[in-house]
């Protein structure tokens, strides 16, 4: 432990309260040698306060930890009546062996001895007090680190696990959408494979991260509408209104697209009726709304999509999206963030 600068003004400071509320009238009324009783505090408190420290470490080492904080006080203070009991004998020893005391004094006296202890206890419970506060907010910030470390490797484990089921939840839909291109044009195919690797590229290198900023979100799902229009063409329209201003706030990865891909799977997408949605800003919040045009068949699900979005949002310790379903429409309102939570799930 390093306490060198604890130790020099603790010290210190003790032995200028001894020599003020304790000694000063044995010099002004006894006629006690001043350099002598400053050299007699100097080594007293010395030597209680190293026995009081090495009470103290020798506790830590058996007793560490905030959870054994109650035993180890124990400890300590049964270290300290010892200290305080012990303690006035060297004091007296001390005083007599550097010839302090203007007549001898003999064996202790009784009063002297209680004065000396009232004044050992006033240094223990100073000296203990300081080093406990110490440690304890010294635990306190390590405890406070693990429990941040390990918040931080729980919350990149859950993405991690989301991650896992969004990403073959997408690459099955789009390997849906390109198998049915390949029976109808070939061309079309070839290049909704070339998007669909740009696409997934994102996909991969998103996945790594908490948070992305809604630019490159919007970048990325401009793409993901091209291969959504080679599949429906005219059955599918994105509209995006989006302030410039908001391009660097924030949100969970893949939340468009997950929002896209669930309108397109329960709405019926035809050319004289086509799924229209709309991404826009509203007071530091995104809205995705889609019309409803439900399918004669209905899809089931297992509405993985909007539960992954749910969840993300919960464990960054962020506002509940809000859901919001009409007879005509379905709004889902993202809450952006300015800072991120954390830079990477792997943290």
């Amino acid at each position: 432990m390093r306490d060198t600068r604890l130790r020099i003004f603790g010290q210190l400071v003790i032995n200028i309260v001894s020599f003020v509320c304790f000694y000063l009238m044995s010099v002004t009324e006894y006629g006690i040698d001043p350099y002598k009783l400053i050299f007699y505090t100097i080594i007293t408190t010395f030597i209680v306060w190293e026995l009081l420290r090495l009470g103290i470490m020798l506790t830590r080492k058996f007793y560490p930890g905030i959870a054994l904080t109650k035993r180890r006080l124990w400890i300590v203070s049964l270290i300290t009546m010892l200290i305080v009991v012990i303690i006035p004998y060297i004091k007296f020893f001390l005083g007599e062996l550097i010839d302090l005391y203007p007549t001898p004094q003999g064996p202790i006296q009784f009063y002297p001895y209680l004065r000396l202890m009232g004044q050992n206890i006033f240094y223990c419970i100073f000296i203990a007090a300081i080093y406990e506060a110490m440690y304890f907010f010294d635990q306190w910030k390590i405890l406070e680190k693990e429990k941040e470390a390990m918040r931080r490797e729980n919350l990149r484990a859950q993405f991690a696990s989301l991650k896992g089921q969004v990403q073959p939840h997408f690459l099955f839909n789009t390997l849906n959408t390109l198998s049915s291109l390949i029976h109808k044009d070939a061309d079309r195919a070839e290049r909704f494979v070339e998007g669909m690797s740009d696409v997934y590229r994102y996909v991969l290198k998103a996945g790594d991260q908490l948070t992305v900023p809604l630019s490159e979100e919007l970048d990325f799902i401009h793409a993901y509408a091209d291969l959504l229009t080679s599949r429906f063409g005219k059955g599918f329209e994105l509209t995006i209104n989006v302030d410039d201003d908001h391009g660097n706030y924030l949100l969970p990865p893949l939340c468009l697209q997950l929002l896209v891909e669930n309108a397109v799977k329960h709405n019926a997408i035809l050319p004289d009726s086509p799924l229209q949605v709309t991404i826009e800003t509203k007071n530091e919040h995104l809205v995705v709304t889609n019309n409803i045009n439900k399918k004669h068949i209905s899809v089931p699900s297992e509405k993985k999509g909007l539960s992954s979005i749910i969840t993300r949002y919960r464990l960054l310790h962020q506002p509940d999206i809000t859901i919001v379903e009409s007879a005509t429409s379905f709004t889902v309102t993202l809450p952006l963030l300015k800072h991120p939570v954390y830079e990477s799930a792997d943290h």
